[in-house]
């Protein structure tokens, strides 16, 4: 079955509906969340690549940056 590609908006509404449910935003990569959980995980990498300016997993940019950190996101798992 395939599944359509994700925006990082219909992601970024999954975690804030995990966040509604669970009070926060660390989601886990098993489980029913494990996709949301990978993706929380690629974001961390990817900042953290951003951070030492090497080429990033995602592209994030300030803005969404912004959202994440807004919303609680934890940058260090």
């Amino acid at each position: 079955e395939f599944t359509p590609i994700k925006t990082f908006d219909d992601r970024f509404n999954d975690l804030m509906s995990f966040k509604a449910k669970y009070g926060h935003c660390d989601a886990s990569q098993c489980g029913e969340d494990a996709s949301l959980g990978r993706w929380c995980s690629v974001l961390r990498v990817s900042y953290r690549k951003m951070q030492h300016n090497q080429k990033p997993t995602m592209k994030l940019s300030d803005a969404q940056v912004q959202r994440l950190s807004d919303a609680g996101f934890k940058w260090c798992g």
